[in-house]
């Protein structure tokens, strides 16, 4: 066997090994933490309002279904904050080694830290969410993600105001913000949360079009920063899941992806997907993903113009 064979062999391996790993792991953690049932409630009640985030007041006027959102994402915030009493003792620190298993776990965590940490989310929140350019402007801007805030320090408070619903009167591009921070800080960890705002575009009646189509094109920008093999299991998983949603995709994310795995987006992580790439485990991959895959790669090996 060539040594290049056998890279990619050991590389999947490698892979398959620490997924087994980090889901014993998880394992172990849920069953050293079961939640109360105050608290599996709360989490079942927060985790619907982000899935109502593009279905809520569809066929209401728009300045209806803001108003809706606004509701949820009060609601959303304040059932987080209950979620720490609820825990038995020392249900924040099990879960927190635990918090990129699912989304139940990554709620809990955020709750956790946001009752550890609240002037860390004011900051954010003011400085991104509310402190804009110019309210009285058309379309009032956040400032671009500072160095001081695309750090692990920030990275929950950033995901926590992803996953909430619009709130009242917030700059347009705030989640435009908290996606390009996410991917600039790149913490594996994230890549749940990621998953699962993506996979809430795509449920029955998500809509507006352009509105899930800017927010579906972000996160997978976000995951492209990462260029890992977690990255573009999530990213492989979000394409399917829109060409499997209600009604068909309202643009070509298969041509998009490929874009971003080519490097044709300007991420400059072309040389890391060509790693990537190849290592992957393809066993079980359907037939459209291994194409995928294999005009990505090779793409990147012909030498550009």
């Amino acid at each position: 066997m060539k040594t290049s064979q056998l890279l990619r062999s050991f590389c999947g391996a490698a892979l398959a090994i620490a997924l087994v790993a980090s889901l014993s792991e998880a394992s172990l953690v849920t069953q050293q933490s079961q939640l109360p049932t105050d608290a599996r409630r709360t989490l079942d009640q927060a985790i619907k309002l982000v899935e109502q985030t593009f279905t809520v007041g569809m066929q209401e006027k728009p300045i209806v279904r803001r108003h809706q959102l606004a509701g949820m994402a009060q609601s959303f915030a304040q059932l987080l904050d209950q979620l720490p009493a609820q825990l038995s003792t020392g249900g924040c620190e099990q879960l927190k080694t635990a918090e990129g298993r699912d989304i139940e776990a990554k709620l809990t965590t955020i709750a956790c830290d946001r009752a550890k940490r609240p002037t860390v989310y004011l900051e954010i929140e003011k400085t991104y969410l509310r402190d804009v350019h110019s309210v009285k402007s058309r379309f009032p801007r956040s400032p671009e993600v500072s160095k001081t805030h695309a750090t692990e320090q920030y990275r929950l408070p950033w995901e926590f105001f992803l996953l909430t619903p619009e709130p009242e009167a917030v700059s347009p591009l705030y989640d435009f913000r908290a996606l390009a921070a996410i991917g600039q800080i790149r913490n594996d960890a994230s890549i749940v949360t990621l998953r699962f705002a993506y996979r809430i575009t795509t449920l029955k009646g998500a809509g507006p079009k352009s509105k899930v189509e800017e927010r579906q094109t972000l996160i997978l920008n976000a995951l492209n920063m990462f260029a890992n093999a977690l990255a573009l299991r999530a990213i492989l998983d979000s394409l399917s899941l829109t060409l499997q949603q209600p009604g068909g995709p309202g643009w070509d994310v298969r041509e998009y992806v490929f874009r971003l795995l080519t490097d044709q987006e300007g991420y400059d992580n072309g040389e890391q997907w060509k790693k990537v790439i190849p290592a992957f485990p393809r066993s079980e991959l359907p037939s459209a993903e291994r194409e995928l895959m294999d005009s990505a790669l090779r793409a990147l090996q012909s030498p550009r113009q």
